[in-house]
């Protein structure tokens, strides 16, 4: 039997790509202003399961994470809030 020679490997059936698509120029852009202007808090919240459901379909179908998609959710409500009502007053801190 004839010894096979494997001295190309991987990299040889494999191109290296290494352009961005312009899709993820953007997204990439936009999680590192997020990720740098503010900062998150962990918490648990209560919501409707098909409100949840369709949270979900959105962020697998825009390749997006569900913190993500509820955050832009909760930015448009406060915009919208803001524009009708004026600027939100955030609450003191509670006293311990």
């Amino acid at each position: 039997m004839a010894k096979k020679n494997f001295s190309g490997g991987l990299g040889s059936l494999l191109q290296k790509t290494t352009e961005k698509t312009e899709q993820e120029k953007v997204q990439n852009s936009n999680q590192a202003e997020e990720a740098t202007n503010f900062t998150e808090r962990r918490t648990t919240l209560i919501i409707r399961e098909d409100y949840l459901d369709k949270i979900n379909a959105i962020a697998y179908w825009d390749r997006t994470l569900i913190k993500d998609q509820v955050n832009a959710a909760f930015a448009a409500y406060i915009k919208q809030y803001e524009m009708e009502n004026g600027e939100i007053k955030v609450a003191p801190p509670k006293k311990k």
